[in-house]
């Protein structure tokens, strides 16, 4: 379990950079710890109309030239809280707590003690793909430390955003890439692009008996579809979980969800998980 040491900062926002009608990507000036990929934080504007914070996993991590620290969400519009965030103009300030909860780097490891290696797949939906950009940055600098291939599947339903730079990297580490969209017009909007652009869902154009490990965040039924297919295969299968959260330390269970080994808080025990270990 990942016990980063975390800090509850008072953070101003450098720049909301609008991606799609419901995708924004807030930068934010931060010099609190260095967060892990798939590590999350408690975000909250300080001119909020909601009580509490809202979870998001850090989907980058820069330090400047000038020494400054800079900390990025991946963050869909949905929702009074959501909102509040996507509003927010530069110079605005936010509580950002974190970093929290355990780590793609653990659940790798982890995968590797069950027997893991060779190929790897990363599948996400929508904004979980925030999840993975800081991991597969840490991994590519690994040179293969757990698997000698990754490849990458991206699922939309409208537009797909936030993927190209990840993209990139997995195809420049001999990885493969697959973006998937529900809407058609986007296969010809990227069909100049050098990856396989598909019309559907990303778990129908996976081939999941090729894979040692499958490591997903995204809309639960793209989970229950890549852990049920894991399962069928043998494969090792991690899912990143989120629900809405209060303290984010594991003291209030407002995120405890079912375990097969009894109860288990998605702020402290997760939020990544060994699927085969919880009831999608």
């Amino acid at each position: 379990m990942t016990h980063n040491k975390k800090s509850s900062l008072l953070c101003s926002l450098h720049s909301n950079l609008q991606l799609t009608n419901e995708a924004f990507l807030l930068t934010f000036n931060y010099a609190g710890p260095i967060p892990s990929g798939g590590q999350f934080f408690l975000v909250k504007p300080v001119l909020s109309p909601v009580f509490l914070p809202r979870p998001f996993c850090a989907f980058d991590f820069k330090e400047t030239e000038g020494g400054e620290r800079r900390i990025s969400f991946l963050i869909a519009r949905r929702g009074a809280g959501a909102q509040a965030l996507c509003a927010m103009a530069s110079g605005q300030d936010a509580v950002i707590t974190g970093p929290l909860g355990n780590c793609w780097e653990e659940a790798a490891s982890g995968a590797v003690k069950n027997g893991a290696g060779g190929r790897a797949a990363i599948v996400c939906g929508g904004v979980g793909i925030a999840a993975f950009n800081l991991w597969i940055l840490e991994t590519l600098k690994q040179e293969k430390k757990y698997f000698k291939f990754i490849d990458f599947y991206g699922g939309f339903k409208t537009e797909p955003f936030a993927f190209l730079s990840i993209a990139q990297k997995i195809e420049k580490a001999g990885g493969s890439v697959v973006i998937a969209s529900e809407n058609p017009a986007c296969n010809l909007k990227y069909q100049d692009l050098n990856f396989n652009i598909q019309n559907g869902v990303a778990t129908d154009f996976i081939d999941f008996k090729k894979y040692t490990a499958v490591f997903a965040c995204g809309p639960l039924p793209l989970l229950k579809k890549a852990a049920a297919e894991c399962a069928g295969n043998n494969v090792s299968c991690f899912v990143s979980l989120e629900k809405k959260m209060a303290c984010g330390v594991g003291a209030c269970l407002g995120c405890a969800i079912n375990g097969k080994s009894g109860s288990k808080r998605i702020c402290a025990d997760g939020p990544i998980f060994d699927a085969k270990e919880m009831f999608l």
